[in-house]
């Protein structure tokens, strides 16, 4: 079941806001891949851990993170949902405007490339059609350059360039990325680690 009510668009960003950021772990199980969401309070706090088994050849995962999204306990929280990359696990494609539709929650793409195609690793067919399905409904990247002299590129479905810019520095602790994402991919790395041992006793 997904909200019947529609948020308004953010139009103020507190230091906290909370972001539900998304990965897959590295490894795949036997037919299927395990994605885990970090929900985060800016670059200060992690409040909880979601994660969901979908199935490898699961084409079009959108339906599958939304339900994960909107199940948690921490849904009613969350402001914001964050990914670097369309594809999870090589196979299973992310709509970032049909994922906000369906959650009611913005979706900010953040990627080191300029292209995010080039970090894909996609050679499936069927896989290459939801993937620019998917990149049609971006739109237009955002740049961002961090203190640091970091580069990185947004692209946002239902928030501002101007909020989106915002939420993504403000993310942003040490590392060019923002911390959520760097949090959730040490939890599924870990994970897949833990699995991979076990698998071997």
């Amino acid at each position: 079941m997904y909200p019947e009510t529609r948020r308004s668009e953010i139009r103020t960003i507190k230091e906290e806001i909370r972001i539900v950021s998304i990965k897959p772990a590295p490894i795949v199980t036997p037919g299927k891949l395990w994605i885990f969401g970090v929900v985060s309070r800016g670059e200060h706090w992690l409040d909880g851990v979601m994660k969901k088994q979908i199935p490898f050849d699961e084409i079009d995962a959108t339906q599958s993170v939304a339900d994960m999204i909107c199940s948690s306990p921490h849904y009613d929280q969350i402001r914001v949902i964050m990914l670097d990359n369309l594809v999870l696990g090589n196979t299973c494609v992310v709509d970032t405007l049909t994922l906000h539709e369906k959650t009611d929650r913005p979706v900010i793409l953040v990627s080191r490339k300029k292209t995010v195609a080039d970090s894909t690793g996609v050679t499936n067919v069927l896989v290459e059609d939801a993937l620019s399905r998917a990149f049609g409904d971006l739109g237009a990247e955002t740049e961002i350059v961090l203190s640091g002299g970091d580069r990185l590129f947004v692209w946002a479905s239902g928030l501002s360039e101007k909020i989106a810019r915002t939420i993504v520095i403000k993310s942003c602790l040490e590392a060019a990325i923002p911390e959520g994402l760097r949090i959730c991919d040490l939890i599924a790395t870990a994970f897949s680690n833990l699995f991979q041992k076990e698998q071997k006793v």
